[in-house]
This record gives structure tokens, C-alpha cells and sequence, in this order.
């Protein structure tokens, strides 16, 4: 039996990236290491037809992160809100309020970001040229974010009404999402 005639990558009969001999009889990428035995040294970021590179998240997965992003924060503004108007004593209110602060802050951050990633992806996604500009992504998810801290601050305000304190802690809740 003959042996295949190997077609060569580079002009001495090796690969330029490892120097070894490549045997592409199979239609695949391969090279025969130094013990004699072949190697698949496909690429896997290889976009020639008939084959398939490495497919990016798709644009439903940051759409659901910041779906559930805007969720989690009205959730938590919802379970808050019913803390402290459930508590029977005055001090008992503001010890509630207290504990529930840091979890509203940080569920406004997250909701911000999520928010702001899936805008981001949906408006490169739509026009190709926000890719690669970092000013403008930045001033994108800034907006989105400073909407979304917006929206707390109005449900803060809204729900517990226009006294300093509350103010000053909404916009703290608000500053977080940005």
C-alpha cells in the first residue's frame, strides 16, 4: 500500500507556528509529532466553509440579565417597602430601613449595569459602529444607567414621600445604578 502524498502549510514541508510536518489527507488540519503519531491541530476559530467558529452569547442572554436585573431591584424595593410599613414602632421602621439600604444599593448597581450591557449589545448589535468606540459605549450605558436610578428615585420618593433624609437616600440609590 502507498502512502498519501501530505500537502505542505510551508515551503520546507512544516508548519510556519510549530516547524512539524502537516498531514491534511483527511480534509482536517493535522501534523505528525515528533513520535510519529498525528495531531488535530484544527483551528477552532476557523470561519472557512463547512466549518464553524466559536459562536458569541446571543443577544438574548444580556437581554434576560438585565430583564432580571430591573427585576430583582423592584423586588427588593417591593420586599423594603413592606418591611418597614409592616413594622409596628417608629424605631423598629428605621432599624428595617436601615438593614434593607446596602441591599437596595447594590441591587440599583446591578440593575444598572444589566441594563446598560444589554443596551449596549442591542444598539452594537444594530449599528456596527459603537463597537468599537469606548467614549460613546460609555456615555450609552451612563444614560441607561443614570434612567434606571432615575426610576428608583421616583419609586422612593413616591412611596415614602419628599422629607430630606429619604431624598438624600434616594439619590444615594440613584448615584449607585450609574
Amino acid at each position: 500500500m502507498t502512502e498519501p502524498i501530505a500537502r505542505v502549510a510551508g515551503s520546507d514541508g512544516a508548519r510556519p507556528d510549530t516547524g512539524l510536518p502537516v498531514d491534511t489527507t483527511d480534509g482536517t488540519a493535522s501534523s505528525v509529532d515528533e513520535t510519529g503519531s498525528s495531531v488535530d491541530t484544527t483551528d477552532a476559530t476557523s470561519t472557512e466553509a463547512g466549518e464553524t467558529g466559536p459562536t458569541r452569547a446571543p443577544w438574548l442572554a444580556s437581554l434576560v440579565l438585565g430583564v432580571l436585573g430591573l427585576a430583582w431591584l423592584a423586588g427588593m424595593l417591593w420586599s423594603a417597602h413592606a418591611s418597614i410599613v409592616t413594622a409596628g414602632a417608629q424605631s423598629v421602621a428605621l432599624s428595617t430601613a436601615a438593614d434593607a439600604f446596602p441591599v437596595i444599593v447594590s441591587a440599583s448597581l446591578l440593575a444598572g449595569l444589566a441594563t446598560s450591557v444589554a443596551t449596549l449589545d442591542l444598539v452594537a448589535r444594530r449599528g456596527g459602529t459603537l463597537r468599537a468606540r469606548s467614549l460613546p459605549r460609555l456615555a450609552v450605558g451612563f444614560g441607561v444607567g443614570l434612567l434606571v436610578g432615575a426610576a428608583a428615585l421616583g419609586l422612593i420618593l413616591f412611596g415614602y414621600g419628599h422629607a430630606t433624609p429619604i431624598v438624600i437616600l434616594a439619590v444615594a440609590v440613584a448615584a449607585a445604578s450609574m
